[in-house]
């Protein structure tokens, strides 16, 4: 397997400490494209296809080596303000994050979480679960961030490297905190409780020495809510009657399989495509307005795509990625990439020259508990 290792030569000590400013402006303040892609849809197929059996073969190890191969393509063949980026991480890295992670972390808390099934039995008191649930998703959370600000280090973009400032394990009980006010209010609070999770991430990202900055308005989420859940309270309604008449039927002597079986499927379909319908349309209205309140050195970002472009976006990739069993991923990276390229765009006029390197300590390890949790992105 050591021969399909790629090269490691470009990570992380290549990248400058010391202040370097970097040359060049963004050439106007007209809107423009935000992203261009130069990535080929063959290519992209013969890289999955190399590491997707590679992945088989292997049992998974090689996943760190194919993560890091696409990254590096996709990364070099995206161009943003006419700049193409880059990707400095390593397999290697991916791979100690994972092993720290699984050893430290993931190992002891399986073998403690067992040991309690087998001691207490029956007789677990039930605040356990709720507590071991709590734990993964403060994990989820902290390894999310983590993972965020891995990527960002190793991204190189007119030869300047991102970061992410904040706090992991402030980010995971942040989502802890969310969850909890979402499942007491029955959703009504996580607009806010998104809206405060994306500022965190937004404001504290860095690129070279420049900060990031977002600052969204609570009020359009809630809108958006409204409007996306349109469809599922319909499915609800639709639900309801179909239930009433159902009972009604029941009552009136009718043959009870045939009715109660078939009705139930037809509820529980109608119930799922209704949420599916309505959590894909309020998460992509959401992305929207978090990606309009975007600014960055004098540039600001604006999405243009409509809640049923990205729906289609959605509905078209998870029907790829089913159907083919994988295989078809690049064409659903494709289409993703062809998406920000059509609908998303920046305006302003930024001096690149004022950037400089940023002093932030890098993470010598990346994603161990995304991977772990398998939430990492590409």
């Amino acid at each position: 397997m050591n021969s399909d290792i790629p090269s490691e030569g470009s990570g992380q000590g290549s990248v400058p400490q010391s202040p370097v400013p970097i040359e060049g402006d963004s050439g106007g303040s007209q809107e423009r494209p935000l992203v261009r892609s130069h990535a080929d849809t063959g290519e992209l197929f013969r890289i999955h296809l190399r590491n997707y059996f590679l992945t088989i073969v292997t049992l998974g190890i090689y996943r760190f080596w194919a993560k890091t191969k696409m990254r590096r393509y996709l990364w070099s063949h995206v161009s943003i303000e006419g700049s193409r980026l880059e990707y400095t991480g390593t397999a290697k890295e991916l791979f100690h994050g994972f092993l720290f992670v699984f050893f430290l972390i993931i190992l002891p808390l399986s073998f403690f979480s067992n040991m309690l099934d087998v001691q207490l039995g029956e007789n677990k008191p039930a605040w356990i679960d709720g507590i071991t649930i709590l734990l993964v998703w403060f994990l989820i959370g902290v390894g999310f961030y983590r993972a965020r600000r891995y990527r960002l280090s190793r991204t190189r973009w007119r030869g300047i490297a991102g970061g992410q400032e904040g706090s992991a394990a402030k980010y995971g009980a942040m989502l802890i905190l969310s969850l909890l006010a979402s499942a007491v209010t029955f959703g009504l609070a996580w607009p806010a409780c998104s809206r405060s999770l994306m500022r965190y991430r937004l404001n504290n990202a860095r690129i070279g020495d420049q900060a990031v900055s977002s600052n969204p308005s609570l009020g359009p989420l809630y809108g958006c809510l409204f409007k996306a859940f349109l469809p599922a309270a319909v499915g609800a309604i639709l639900a309801g009657i179909a239930l009433f008449s159902l009972i009604v039927e029941l009552d009136q002597g009718v043959e009870l399989t045939a009715v109660f079986g078939g009705s139930l499927m037809a509820l529980g379909w109608l119930t799922f495509m209704s949420i599916f319908v309505g959590l894909t349309l309020y998460k992509a209205g959401e992305l929207r307005h978090f990606m309009n309140h975007i600014q960055f050195h004098g540039l600001s970002v604006k999405a243009h795509y409509s809640l049923w472009n990205a729906f289609g976006l959605v509905v078209g990739n998870s029907f790829i990625e089913l159907f083919t069993l994988g295989l078809g991923t690049p064409w659903a990276i494709q289409r993703v990439l062809n998406f920000m390229e059509k609908y998303l765009s920046v305006e302003g006029a930024a001096d690149f020259a004022a950037l400089l390197q940023n002093q932030m300590e890098k993470p010598s390890y990346g994603e161990g508990l995304a991977d772990a949790f398998d939430i990492g992105a590409v």
